[in-house]
């Protein structure tokens, strides 16, 4: 009973890692997609000047948008079937606390990245759908 018990922390602890070590790295936002949530085509947006997160290796973050560089903390969460990245942000006059359903998109590649918004109780943020793309640089 004991070794199955440290067994499951041990799965619990190293999953968490894993799902964080993966997103350790440059990230920057390459498209938007909006709709489709109703069976309609999303629209897809190209983004050549994307917001960019650098997420480190001690939970530290390092976000370029519009010019502007914010410093914060991240985690990822597991809950349920979703991966859940929860964001804190801080640039000199706002903190930003952002939420977001994260998924590789091709898990074989591991280079591209899709963020759905959401709330903090995981309901999705946009009722016709919104994902952004993700692409990693380093």
């Amino acid at each position: 009973m004991k070794k199955t018990i440290v067994a499951l922390m041990a799965g619990v602890i190293f999953g968490c890692t894993s799902n964080e070590q993966s997103l350790i790295g440059k990230w920057k936002k390459t498209e938007q997609h909006v709709g489709g949530n109703a069976g309609e085509k999303a629209i897809v947006e190209k983004i050549s000047a994307g917001k960019t997160y650098t997420f480190g290796k001690d939970n530290k973050l390092s976000v370029l948008a519009d010019g502007i560089h914010d410093s914060g903390v991240y985690e990822v969460i597991k809950e349920k079937k979703y991966h859940i990245l929860h964001v804190i942000s801080l640039n000199r006059t706002e903190t930003f606390d952002q939420y977001f359903r994260i998924h590789f998109v091709d898990s074989t590649k591991m280079d591209k990245m899709a963020f759905v918004p959401i709330h903090p109780d995981n309901e999705i943020m946009y009722s016709a759908g919104r994902t952004d793309i993700y692409e990693k640089l380093e």
